[in-house]
């Protein structure tokens, strides 16, 4: 009898540890952050847009000139599914904040580039109506001592809500950008070459401290806040801003140390086109591809279609894997099904995880929503290459013949090129 509870206790661990380990490629922050169009801003926020580790809930913002910046900027980034919300009026920010701290269930943070004022709006919310784990904020040190400020400490200290503040300037003059498959970075490189090969970070710097907390030093203590400064003691102002835009993407990974990119490891023709499809389109959808066709069991043109469409999504709300919930169009038979293998690696939204169902009450198409949280967008293939595909398939059976080894070698052939050639942002309709 005792061996049986023993037994089953163990189980129970075993079981509780996989469920945990299953979602383990989350996010480790929720962040809401807050910000206007100014250059430093825009500079911070994609600093954080870099950082793998950070959701992106919202995006508060001043004005509507702002809210279109940012919603601009957000879109020349391809994430168009992170809401952005015009809250110049206290009014605003609380109606956009209640609607944030209901649809997000984990504990978030605060990170604001503009200053403590704006976060006035915090204190009309009671206790329980709000998960706030910290609060980083750019904010210099005598603003600290006025009566606008004062009860916001107050309230956030009788709350218990840590608050770190991020002061001072930071001269960046000797920067290279050596980041490969990085948009972010070739962004800020745009900035750093159009401001003479230099960068002052300042409200950047909330997003360098949470990606680079050890690079900075704490100055001031007290009940109600942290504060602290860059040390370039630690690291230089360069090293700073490289790391904070470094990318890591090892929690795609749940086998792999890293994943392979020696060429040596791979087919012959795959070796052929990894290094520009890789730069072209990036690490995480070579990896899905890659998984994808594996799993396939043998190079497939919708298998690869799924992969792409399944990073875009993701892409799309800016998220890692095993977050997203799909439904897909493609029906339980090929060669459309095999949409469903790339959408399932692409995402992370496995059958067994019961992240993904088949709609079979619609004609079958290469096509999928996808659901994150309160969102969802609808992708489909273009018709112009959903026909391409047809009419290449037409021209392998009537030359080499249905399910022949030659056919097989065509269909391989004409996946490898477009994996190479089909740019996820522009072959799918996107509702």
């Amino acid at each position: 009898m005792m061996m049986k509870k023993i037994i089953i206790n163990f189980l129970l661990i075993i079981t509780t540890a996989l469920s945990v380990l299953a979602h383990s490629g989350k996010a480790k922050y929720h962040a809401i952050i807050e910000m206007d169009n100014s250059p430093s801003s825009m500079n911070a926020l994609t600093l954080a847009l870099a950082n793998t580790e950070i959701e992106i809930l919202a995006v508060l913002t001043n004005s509507i000139e702002s809210e279109k910046d940012i919603s601009e900027m957000l879109k020349s980034f391809f994430h168009d599914g992170i809401p952005v919300y015009e809250s110049s009026t206290k009014e605003k920010a609380i109606k956009n904040l209640t609607e944030i701290f209901n649809n997000e269930p984990d504990s978030s943070i605060y990170l604001g580039f503009c200053g403590l004022a704006k976060l006035s709006a915090i204190m009309e919310f009671e206790k329980g109506q709000f998960l706030l784990s910290q609060i980083i904020v750019f904010e210099n040190d005598k603003n600290l001592k006025s009566k606008e400020i004062k009860p916001i400490l107050e309230f956030l200290s009788n709350n218990k809500i840590p608050l770190n503040l991020i002061e001072g300037q930071v001269l960046v003059n000797n920067w290279r950008n050596s980041l490969k498959y990085n948009l972010y970075a070739d962004e800020i490189e745009k900035q750093y070459k159009k401001n003479q090969n230099k960068i002052v970070l300042e409200k950047e710097l909330v997003s360098c401290f949470l990606k680079e907390n050890s690079a900075f030093k704490l100055q001031v203590s007290n009940e109600t806040n942290n504060q602290y400064v860059f040390d370039s003691e630690k690291q230089s102002p360069d090293e700073l801003l490289n790391n904070t835009l470094t990318q890591d993407f090892s929690k795609e990974n749940k086998v792999f140390a890293t994943f392979p990119q020696d060429k040596g490891v791979f087919a012959e023709d795959v070796q052929q086109i990894m290094d520009e499809t890789m730069f072209m389109h990036g690490y995480s959808e070579w990896r899905a591809c890659v998984i994808t066709n594996e799993l396939h069991g043998h190079l497939g043109i919708y298998a690869v279609v799924g992969a792409k469409m399944g990073i875009r999504a993701r892409e799309y709300f800016r998220i890692g894997v095993d977050d997203i919930e799909i439904t897909t169009y493609a029906g339980t038979t090929p060669p459309f099904s095999c949409l469903n293998d790339g959408l399932q690696v692409g995402t992370g939204g496995t059958l067994g995880h019961g992240l993904i169902e088949v709609d079979t009450t619609v004609k079958t198409k290469p096509a999928a929503t996808f659901q994150f949280k309160n969102n969802s967008v609808y992708m489909e293939l273009k018709p112009e290459y959903w026909d391409q595909v047809k009419k290449d398939i037409k021209y392998g059976v009537v030359t080499f013949g249905m399910d022949t080894e030659k056919y097989w070698a065509y269909v391989r052939k004409l996946a490898l090129k477009y994996w190479h050639d089909w740019d996820r942002h522009h072959i799918f309709i996107i509702n």
